[in-house]
């Protein structure tokens, strides 16, 4: 978990990307407003000998300005209003069903599944994986927006042995996370090796353990810009497994 200091140091880089894209903004616009008054100070100089074009000019050159403008302003108000559009629809991607406790949950319809990030086929071209994955979902909107937590488990060919694959939604440079999951560089852990391999053009990580009485649960991490995936396996850990299963992965169609 994140500390205070951490907390705090993540805040003020949040901040200061904030303050500098509203200050490119005030600085767009300012620029923006000097163009408009020098090209019209200039069509007026060139049409001074024929003070009725000039007035034509000016005002079909604002005209556009103002055409312009508008069009990014509404651009800008589109592309916020998809942000918060629901990623997955009710009735097209999933439904609500009852559980074994009367409690309503959501499951993904066969269009949702298939357009999922997680491959339906794997049993295909992995030998130790059994049929589909059973996924499930926990969608919750917060302030509006659409928020996502799911996990898919492959069964296996070994008896009470399954892969299970839990994915996170995430909003911190990539680079941050790979750093926390290696071992530290000063004062690396005896209990587990890691180390970073590619995955479909992602960025990965192995966890090892040295001792398998004491440490914490083998497993492989990816990481994309969007979410971070953690592959586990509730028997004998196989990392060419893994990352084969991980590659076949649609990065595409995250949620």
């Amino acid at each position: 978990m994140k500390n205070s200091h951490e907390d705090k140091g993540y805040l003020s880089h949040s901040l200061k990307q904030m303050d500098s894209q509203m200050e490119w903004t005030r600085i767009r616009k300012g620029q923006l407003g000097a163009k408009l008054v020098q090209q019209i100070t200039r069509e007026n100089k060139k049409q001074r000998k024929r003070l009725w074009v000039a007035p034509t000019l000016s005002f079909s050159f604002a005209a556009f300005a103002l055409i312009f403008i508008a069009t990014i302003l509404s651009s800008s108000i589109t592309t916020n209003q998809d942000s918060n559009s629901p990623i997955l629809q009710e009735g097209i991607h999933f439904n609500y069903e009852k559980n074994h406790n009367n409690q309503r949950e959501p499951v993904l319809t066969e269009q949702g599944r298939e357009q999922s990030v997680y491959p339906l086929d794997a049993d295909q071209t992995i030998d130790t994986i059994i049929g589909e994955p059973n996924i499930t979902l926990a969608i919750t909107n917060i302030d509006g927006k659409q928020q996502i937590e799911s996990q898919a488990f492959y069964l296996t060919t070994t008896a009470g042995r399954m892969i299970s694959v839990h994915t996170q939604s995430h909003s911190q440079p990539i680079n941050q996370w790979v750093e926390a999951f290696l071992p530290h560089k000063h004062f690396p852990s005896k209990s587990y090796t890691a180390y970073e391999v590619d995955i479909a053009g992602q960025h990965g990580v192995i966890q090892l353990n040295n001792d398998v009485n004491h440490g914490s649960s083998e497993r492989l991490t990816v990481i994309t810009d969007k979410n971070i995936y953690y592959f586990y396996s509730s028997g004998t850990f196989y990392p060419e497994e893994m990352i084969r299963l991980a590659e076949m992965f649609d990065y595409e169609n995250e949620w």
